[in-house]
């Protein structure tokens, strides 16, 4: 389960300290990630922050806690808040009310009511976030222009993706809705199944392209992928294929992929799971791996298509990236845009061309575009380069 980011807004040294204790003593997925002694010194460091959980006191120098939610949520800061105070006043209770905040507890708290306060806190946003990466898991398999939604920064996780054809006995069951039986059967399953290691807030299910394939979709390791599996096999007869990890637009590659793999059958069972069957060997995506490699080195000028490069030598694009990326540590738009600006540096320092000129040269239809992708990887502009460049060389012919 993630760990969840918590700050501490409390201008007493010995309280910040027992609030530390208590956090720990819960054994929750919950850290404390910043200390502070008053709501001033939140908001200087506000840029820098991502609380999921703020705790805060009520009585404090300057602005009060209350304030200091206020300020906040204004800011657009989506945490939870909880309030530890050592007042009763129905002024502030009613005030933290306005302020939809529903966890309010006395100093000194006791540790089972700390714990169940912050319990309930961590179940509402891991339920929040888990409802929220259901629908852009959901966009990202069935819609086409969703970029907005796949280029999300909040989304860096990377998932996994199993397609699984489940033949219940009822047959006269409709499992083609999220709301049917067949869905709710699956992640209940998946819940209950009691595997250690197990995380149901990290897996979701989604319908295929008939009622009875569902994509189930995990996040984290293989093995956490073979987990699930474990615990949907046991619904009965199930066939799954499954593909390579990545993100969001990744899977929506996979899917088409995964459906025609299934309908073809070219699975092999491998510790349980049923796996991608590969009809080449490693030494063939190695040499795939350099053809394209080569390629890169001699025509980074040009446009190359990866998506057609991948199909033309029988793999799927996603895949060969990926292979590419773990023998070459480097990607293949990567390695093409660092060669562009190795040629790019050269024809500055050994040419008068002007960048629009260099720019196509270097496969750059657009010189904005060219010096920003330039300054992107050398921190300054071309023509600053250029100039650097040149002052250097005139102060070494001077000495």
């Amino acid at each position: 389960m993630e760990r969840l980011q918590l700050i501490i807004v409390e201008d007493e040294p010995g309280i910040q300290n027992g609030i530390r204790k208590l956090v720990e003593k819960t054994d929750l997925p919950v850290e404390v990630a910043g200390v502070f002694s008053s709501g001033q010194e939140v908001l200087e460091a506000f840029a820098g922050l991502k609380p999921d959980i703020v705790m805060t006191d009520v009585q404090m120098p300057a602005m009060t806690g209350l304030e200091l939610i206020e300020e906040l949520k204004k800011r657009g800061c989506a945490a939870e808040y909880l309030i530890l105070s050592g007042y009763a006043e129905f002024e502030y209770v009613r005030t933290a009310i306005k302020l939809d905040v529903q966890n309010y507890l006395l100093k000194p708290p006791r540790l089972s009511e700390f714990r169940d306060s912050l319990s309930a806190i961590c179940r509402k946003i891991l339920e929040r976030r888990h409802e929220e990466i259901y629908w852009i898991l959901q966009k990202a398999i069935y819609q086409p222009d969703i970029q907005d939604i796949l280029s999300d920064p909040n989304m860096d996780v990377v998932f996994r993706m199993m397609l699984i054809h489940w033949q219940p006995e009822d047959q006269k069951k409709d499992f083609s809705t999220d709301k049917a039986p067949g869905w709710r059967e699956i992640k209940e399953r998946i819940v209950s199944s009691g595997e250690q290691g197990l995380d149901p807030d990290t897996c979701w299910v989604l319908n295929g392209q008939s009622p009875e394939k569902k994509y189930v979709i995990t996040e984290g390791t293989e093995d956490h992928s073979r987990l699930v599996y474990k615990a949907v096999s046991s619904l009965g007869r199930i066939t799954a294929v499954t593909g390579e990890a990545g993100t969001p637009a990744d899977l929506r590659e996979e899917a088409p992929l995964l459906e025609r793999y299934l309908l073809k059958g070219t699975v092999r069972e491998e510790g349980g799971l049923h796996w991608l069957k590969e009809d080449d060997s490693n030494w063939r995506i190695d040499q795939v791996v350099e053809i394209l490699w080569e390629r890169i080195c001699t025509e980074y000028a040009q446009v190359i298509d990866f998506g057609a490069f991948a199909k033309e030598h029988g793999y799927h694009p996603v895949y060969l990236n990926t292979q590419f990326s773990r023998r070459k540590h480097i990607s293949p738009t990567k390695l093409q845009i660092q060669k562009r600006m190795e040629m790019a540096k050269k024809l500055l320092l050994s040419t008068d061309k002007s960048l629009k000129d260099i720019a196509e040269m270097t496969g750059y239809s657009d010189v904005s575009y060219f010096s920003r992708a330039f300054k992107e990887m050398e921190g300054m502009s071309p023509s600053a380069y250029r100039m650097q460049q040149i002052i250097v060389t005139d102060a070494i012919d001077k000495s």
